[in-house]
């Protein structure tokens, strides 16, 4: 694919991530400068995609672009968007979800070069066609697990094997072998990140609800570089102000609190944007988004390179929080009722991806569910997580108003 007139793609990724949330977007746009400068300091950009565990891939001395993250700060560019989405439509296939023709096409786009490509399966069709694709390019080498279904004593001895295996290939790759203590600190780093989002979480349990979830942004910045402990200090700050806020017993709506919102599912390009508008319209404070949103083990502690192998295969079992529908139906429900027991939400919503069979697949069964729950069923609308000119925010807010003054505000 031949470049664009537009800015070098790692330049781009650069200026996208200044957001809105503080140290988050800070900690973010260091992220991305170490992609963008991986070559120039010496060091090898290796991608990768599933459950992945980074914190092996940063021992090595590698810097882990995590192809999950790349969609988010390239859908705010909607020129380079429809660009990317163009190519692989042309050239790859058209029954891919939007998130994973962004990926496609930012590699084959060409001035973001990886040197190796690290991959784990997931049950989604479309990310598993998009890694098949990547693999079958054959221009970098490529290490992929073989996870087994079932998380069982054996099976995690299994995959230490194969983490043991990816530590071999990296060193191949760089020539230096993974430090025990390093490894040992990143994993640590990890885990007081996990918890530290789950006590996030939490707060927003309460009622009045402090401050609206983020869960779902949250999940795609842990997975590119929650095992820096770059994640601590933001984290830390925003349970702080939750806890302030907690305290006076207010929240993000003007007025108090009306409606609580869970957000099932949600796009990629406009979720932050539908959270702020439902704050001011409605007086509905979003106290959950994502769907079976579960993030990983907590690591223990281990003694040498093979103790810290057998904590990391672990991980190998929990799909990252960006794909909380890609696992077993039956553990999706459960954590979708046990959200609204704990969090109490009146407006349930599911905006899906159009192509994304994974979600759909599981619409009947929530709906059935939630509605026994609730007493209403939810809103199941469909988008295109990367391009707005499918549903532009105007139409999904149409809908979005419909539902909560016919079903929620009016029963």
């Amino acid at each position: 694919m031949n470049k664009s007139s537009q800015a070098p793609l790692p330049e781009l990724l650069g200026s996208a991530c200044a957001g809105e949330r503080g140290g988050f977007a800070a900690a973010e746009a260091e992220y991305w400068q170490a992609v963008r400068n991986a070559h120039k300091n010496g060091k090898k950009l290796v991608a990768f995609s599933g459950p992945v565990p980074a914190e092996l891939l940063y021992a090595a001395g590698c810097v882990p672009l995590c192809l999950d993250m790349l969609p988010w700060p390239i859908a705010s560019a909607r020129e380079l968007t429809a660009e990317l989405v163009r190519d692989v439509e042309t050239h790859v296939s058209q029954n891919l979800c939007g998130s994973c023709k962004l990926i496609i096409g930012a590699l084959r786009r060409g001035d973001l070069k990886i040197d190796a490509l690290v991959r784990a399966p997931i049950c989604c069709q479309s990310l598993s066609s998009a890694m098949d694709f990547l693999q079958s390019g054959g221009s970098v080498p490529v290490y992929a697990f073989h996870t087994p279904t079932k998380r069982s004593e054996r099976n995690i001895e299994y995959m230490a094997e194969e983490v043991r295996e990816l530590a071999s290939f990296l060193e191949e790759l760089t020539g230096a072998a993974p430090r025990p203590d390093t490894l040992a600190e990143l994993m640590e780093n990890s885990s007081r990140a996990k918890l530290l989002m789950d006590e996030c979480a939490r707060f927003r349990a309460l009622s009045p609800c402090p401050m609206s979830s983020h869960m779902t942004e949250l999940g795609r910045l842990f997975g590119a570089f929650g095992a820096t402990g770059a994640l601590e200090a933001p984290l830390k700050a925003e349970i702080e102000s939750c806890r302030a806020l907690a305290e006076r017993g207010t929240g993000p709506c003007g007025g108090g609190e009306s409606h609580r919102v869970y957000f099932l599912q949600g796009p990629l390009w406009c979720l932050g944007a539908l959270t702020a508008w439902l704050e001011q319209k409605y007086r509905a404070v979003t106290v959950f988004d994502g769907l079976g949103y579960e993030f990983g083990p907590l690591y223990e502690k281990a003694d040498g390179l093979d103790g810290c192998y057998a904590e990391l295969a672990k991980c190998l079992f929990v799909p990252p929080a960006l794909h909380g529908g890609a696992q077993n139906g039956a553990r999706v429900l459960e954590r979708a009722l046990n959200t609204v027991d704990e969090y109490r939400p009146d407006a349930l919503i599911f905006l899906g991806d159009r192509w994304c069979r994974q979600s759909w697949g599981l619409s009947k069964m929530l709906s059935d569910a939630l509605l026994q729950s609730c007493g209403h069923a939810p809103l199941f609308t469909d988008v295109d997580s990367a391009q707005p000119e499918y549903k532009d925010l105007k139409q999904i807010k149409a809908q979005l108003s419909e539902y909560i003054e016919a079903v929620v505000m009016g029963k």
